[in-house]
Formats: structure tokens, sequence, C-alpha cells
């Protein structure tokens, strides 16, 4: 499990796969906090390399303002959240094998100056890659 940090207030949040390794991503968990704003925010993972994106998924429900939700990102997940529910999901690619030095990331339509993902947290499955 990584935890990872927290980007600044009204930034999406970054994170760097070491180099060296493949990386399974099985879940991501990040919890955004929006300020008062009157806006819609939809976030959206992605995956990506120095020139493009590989893969991206949205949330499964838009965020309103001054509100706190877990958008959850899992293998097996499904889209549909349940009634009343604080999580909102999505699933992963069960073949999404990602190389050391990608970047995943958040981008987020609608996000504020003061809105905030405060908890990221995330599971891999790790192999290290071999010289060809």
């Amino acid at each position: 499990m990584v935890f990872g940090t927290p980007p600044a207030v009204g930034a999406e949040y970054t994170y760097t796969t070491p180099f060296g390794s493949r990386y399974l991503l099985a879940s991501i968990a990040l919890t955004l906090v929006t300020d008062a704003n009157v806006a819609n925010r939809i976030v959206e993972l992605q995956v990506s390399g120095a020139t493009h994106t590989w893969w991206k998924m949205q949330s499964s429900t838009t965020q309103t303002a001054s509100t706190t939700h877990i958008h959850q990102f899992a293998i097996g997940s499904d889209r549909n959240p349940t009634p009343g529910d604080l999580d909102y999901y999505a699933p992963l690619n069960p073949m999404l094998y990602i190389p050391g030095n990608f970047m995943i990331s958040t981008h987020t339509t609608g996000l504020q100056a003061g809105d905030q993902f405060t908890i990221v947290s995330m599971y891999f499955l790790r192999w290290p890659e071999f010289p060809a």
C-alpha cells in the first residue's frame, strides 16, 4: 500500500511510479474536499507516459460544492453508486501494467482554487523489470 502526498489546495494529484519495476494498480482512493464555489467537479484518473495518455476513466458521479467524497477506482469495481453513499466508484483495467517512471494523476473538470485532495491511498502489485 502506498499513501500519496496530498497536493496543494486547488491542485491535481500526481504520483510517478519508481523506475525499475512494472506496476499493476489494483486500487486507488482519493478524498476530494470541495469549497463553496458553485461548480460541478468530475474526477478523472489518468495514466500517462512522457508523450501520451495510456488510460483514463471518470469517477461515477459529479461532486458538488461544499462536499467531501471518496473517489475509488478499483479492479472489479462497479460504476453505479449506492444512493446516499459518500463514495464514488469506477473500474480499473485489470491488465493495465504501468512501467516505471509513468505518472498516475487526476484531471478534474471544474476544480476550484479552494478544492483539495486530502487522502490518497493506492494498492499496487509490483514486478522488477529485467534488461532485454
